[in-house]
C-alpha cells in the first residue's frame, strides 16, 4: 500500500514537473544573458542567470537575450512565450507585443586589418552572432550554445509596474522555461522623435543578399520593408547617395539630371516614417593610404554620353559641381532642402583639415543652401560646416 501510494505521487510529480526533469536529464540549461554582450556558440552555460530583467517606459521596445546550451543534439528546438502580466493590475502584454528570435552566425574569415588585439570582439577564423532569424525551429548540435533575442513592446496604453512572465524553450521531447521580469516606467516615450538617429547602409548589398536585380521592383519591395524596420526602432535619418541621381550629358554638351530614382527612394522612407533627415553622402575620400593621409580628394561622377549611350567619368568641376549646384535646386523645389544635408569627406581630423576645407569650400560654392555634415576628430570647423558630428573619443 506505501508503495503504491509512493507511486502515485511520483506519477503526480513527474505530471506538474515532467518537464523540468526532462531537461536535467537531458542537462539542458538555459540562462539569461545581457544583450549588449555577444553570445558564442562556445559560452559556457551560467546557470546563477535564472531571470531576464528589461526596464523601460510605454510605447518603447524592450530588448533582452538568452542562452540555450544542451549534451545531446535537440531537433526541432523552438521557444514559447507565457503571457506577461502586471502583477497587481488585471493585464497582460497582448501577445502580439511579445517576440522571440534566433540569432544566426556570420562566419568571419579574416579581422579589420590593423586593428590591435584588444579591440577585435574575437580573432578569426570564427562566428559573430548577429543577424535575427525568421525561422521557428533549428536543429541545435550537442555542445552547441545558441543565443536568443527577445523583442517586448509596451503599448502607450499598458500600466505600468511590474510584470511577470516566463520563455520555454525546447522540442517535443524535453523543455525548459526561464523567469521574465519587466519593470514599465511611468512615462510614455512620444511618437514624434527628438533625436537624430542614422544608421549607415548599402542597398546594393540587401539586392545581393536577397538575390534580387539591383533596382528591380523586387529591390524596391525589400526596401519599402527595411524603411518600415527601420522606423519601427525610431530610425529617422536616411543616407542617400548622389549616385540615385542618373547623370546624362546631351548632345551639345550640358549635363541633365534624372531625379526618378532619388525621387521614389526619398518618397519610399518619408512614407515609412524614417525620413526626418535627408543624408547625403560623401562626395570627397581620404588620398593613398586611407584614413591617414593628408589628402582629401573630390570624387568623378559617372556619366551616359546621350550620342553614344556610353558610360563616361567627369572630373569633379565638370561633374560634381554641375551635379550639386542642380541638386540644391532640386531639393528646393521639393521642399526638402531645409531637412537635407551633405557630406563632404568622413572623419577629418588634424592631419588633413586644410584640404577637407577646401573640399567644404568646393561644395558650399556649388550649393550654398546645401547644409554641409561630417564626424569630425579635431575642431576648426567654422565656416565649413553647419553640423557637426564629434566622434565620441575626441569629444
Amino acid at each position: 500500500m506505501a508503495k503504491e501510494l509512493v507511486n502515485a505521487v511520483l506519477l503526480v510529480f513527474l505530471l506538474i514537473w515532467g518537464s523540468d526533469i526532462l531537461a536535467e536529464d537531458a542537462s539542458l540549461s538555459l540562462w539569461a544573458v545581457d544583450p549588449l554582450v555577444k553570445v558564442f556558440s562556445d559560452m559556457p552555460a551560467a546557470e546563477s542567470a535564472k531571470s531576464v530583467e528589461m526596464r523601460g517606459g510605454r510605447n518603447e521596445y524592450f530588448s533582452g537575450q538568452v542562452a540555450v546550451r544542451a549534451r545531446q543534439e535537440l531537433r526541432k528546438l523552438t521557444a514559447r512565450w507565457e503571457p506577461l502580466r502586471h502583477r497587481e493590475a488585471d493585464y497582460a502584454l497582448p501577445a502580439s507585443s511579445l517576440r522571440w528570435r534566433f540569432a544566426g552566425f556570420i562566419p568571419v574569415e579574416r579581422n579589420t586589418p590593423n586593428t590591435a588585439a584588444s579591440n577585435l570582439l574575437r580573432a578569426a577564423p570564427c562566428e559573430i552572432p548577429d543577424p535575427l532569424l525568421e525561422v521557428e525551429r533549428i536543429d541545435l548540435p550537442a555542445g552547441r550554445t545558441q543565443p536568443i533575442w527577445l523583442t517586448v513592446f509596451v503599448p502607450p496604453d499598458a500600466p505600468p509596474g511590474i510584470y511577470q512572465g516566463r520563455l520555454s524553450v525546447g522540442n517535443s521531447k524535453v523543455s525548459h522555461s526561464i523567469q521574465v521580469l519587466l519593470e514599465v516606467y511611468p512615462f510614455i516615450l512620444p511618437e514624434e522623435r527628438h533625436l537624430s538617429v542614422t544608421n549607415w547602409f548599402d542597398p546594393g548589398r540587401i539586392a545581393r543578399f536577397h538575390k534580387v536585380a539591383p533596382w528591380s521592383e523586387d529591390h524596391w519591395s525589400l526596401l519599402e520593408r527595411y524603411a518600415e524596420n527601420m522606423a519601427a526602432h525610431r530610425q529617422n535619418v536616411v543616407l542617400t547617395r548622389t549616385s540615385l541621381v542618373k547623370v546624362i550629358r546631351e548632345r551639345d554638351g550640358h549635363l541633365s539630371f534624372d531625379y526618378t530614382d532619388f525621387d521614389r527612394w526619398v518618397r519610399l522612407f518619408e512614407k515609412a516614417g524614417a525620413c526626418k533627415r535627408i543624408e547625403i553622402g560623401h562626395v570627397a575620400h581620404h588620398g593613398k593610404g586611407g584614413w591617414g593621409s593628408k589628402e582629401i580628394v573630390l570624387g568623378n561622377v559617372r556619366a551616359t554620353d546621350r550620342s553614344t549611350g556610353k558610360a563616361i567619368t567627369l572630373p569633379p568641376d565638370k561633374g560634381l559641381a554641375p551635379l550639386l549646384r542642380d541638386l540644391e535646386r532640386h531639393l528646393s523645389e521639393r521642399g526638402w532642402l531645409d531637412k537635407a544635408m551633405i557630406h563632404v569627406a568622413d572623419e577629418p581630423s588634424l592631419h588633413n583639415i586644410e584640404p577637407w576645407r577646401k573640399a567644404s569650400e568646393f561644395v558650399h560654392r556649388a550649393a550654398p543652401r546645401l547644409r554641409r555634415i561630417d564626424a569630425i576628430e579635431t575642431r576648426d570647423f567654422s565656416g565649413y560646416l553647419e553640423v557637426w558630428v564629434p566622434k565620441l573619443n575626441s569629444l
